[in-house]
């Protein structure tokens, strides 16, 4: 069996003791990494990237951009630090998902097409003796790698895909139903093989991190929990700024288990609140938003797009609400309203991965969600 403390924060394939004048790193990421992205993972990927700056002599930088990223694309370059050399963009398109998906109809569609759209790339990365380490950032990073090449590389997961999956097809029509529990049947046996082949796995939550131990107790696995992207002085939030029945949803809004939060919440939940506290209302912030999300605009529901700094609108907000039904994994936006002194009502799902705190509640129902938002307003 391998030992944790044999696994180092990127796997290795040389000499552990190598100075950093000698160390180079092949990093690849599921998606486009960048501090300022509308999307809380690929701020926490750029984060990794300025933290193995540190440790590297030289970092080259292999990512992803698929179709919801492509609505970042006029902000501005990232600061990438000095010693990244090679930041090679691969897009993903609809073109390239169907022919990954004919190819390679047995593994699930975000591993064929990112096999598909890198595999000359990965090839020609992997056969350069002048690496040192190598990393892989997120499920969709690793998904490009075979197993054999699995076994050079640390992998960090940020959620377990399949159990995304299984909650979409728990939430969907009859004819996605199935494609989704086709995708959650495929995603699973590809986590496993992945698990089971990779140098060593971080989580970004402990509950994640025992699954795996137990699917597969030889691989080295632990749990680093994220930060939060979003730091709010506490002296910022006070009586004086907060604004009487203000709730806030904060998130990137072209997501679809986003979507589907706000969309439940002004349908079954927001009216509930308003016949008890008349006041209540919903800013949803967040980049992107749908037309689905738009047309929720009204006299209790604001919808912002983007905004440069969500520090005010934080500071405003009485009670933060994360509804989320879809997804998985470490919900970083309930992590950064807790971190604001926000009072925080989430979800089952909203709360995976996060332990206990005196500012969460979970609330299993639409009636439960309305009560524990109800007892904060009444500030019960």
């Amino acid at each position: 069996m391998r030992e944790y403390q044999t696994y180092s924060s990127a796997g290795r394939s040389r000499d552990e003791a190598a100075p950093k004048t000698e160390r180079r790193l092949l990093y690849i990421c599921g998606f486009a990494p960048h501090p300022n992205s509308s999307s809380s993972g690929q701020k926490i990927a750029f984060a990794k990237i300025e933290e193995f700056s540190r440790s590297f002599a030289r970092i080259d930088v292999l990512y992803f951009i698929n179709e919801l990223e492509e609505l970042d694309a006029g902000r501005a370059s990232p600061p990438w630090p000095a010693n990244v050399a090679d930041k090679i963009a691969i897009p993903i398109t609809k073109g390239m998902r169907i022919a990954a998906g004919l190819l390679m109809p047995h593994l699930p569609m975000f591993v064929s097409v990112r096999r598909f759209a890198a595999r000359r790339e990965i090839a020609r990365r992997l056969s350069d003796p002048a690496y040192t380490d190598f990393y892989s950032d997120f499920s969709q990073g690793a998904a490009v790698l075979s197993r054999r090449q699995l076994a050079r590389f640390t992998v960090r997961q940020h959620d377990v895909v399949s159990k995304l999956y299984a909650r979409q097809a728990d939430n969907a029509g009859r004819l996605k139903k199935l494609f989704y529990r086709i995708e959650k049947a495929k995603t699973r046996a590809w986590e496993r093989g992945m698990w089971a082949s990779v140098a060593g796995i971080e989580t970004l939550s402990e509950e994640d991190a025992a699954l795996i131990r137990h699917a597969h107790p030889s691989t080295p696995v632990k749990c680093v929990p994220p930060m939060t992207t979003v730091a709010l002085n506490p002296q910022m939030r006070t009586a004086a700024t907060i604004v009487p029945g203000r709730m806030i949803f904060f998130g990137n809004m072209s997501r679809q288990e986003n979507i589907d939060a706000v969309v439940w919440m002004a349908s079954d939940i927001l009216p509930a609140i308003r016949k008890r506290h008349p006041q209540a209302h919903l800013w949803i912030i967040g980049a992107h938003p749908s037309e689905e999300v738009l047309a929720l605009s009204g006299p209790s529901i604001q919808v912002t797009g983007f905004v440069e700094s969500p520090m005010e609108l934080f500071a405003q907000a009485e009670v933060a609400v994360v509804p989320l039904r879809l997804g998985s994994g470490v919900k970083i936006k309930v992590i950064e309203t807790i971190a604001a002194g926000i009072p925080t009502i989430t979800t089952p799902v909203g709360a995976e991965g996060i332990p206990p705190h005196g500012l969460l509640t979970i609330a299993g129902s639409a009636a439960e969600f309305t009560d524990s938002v109800c007892r904060i307003l009444a500030r019960e």
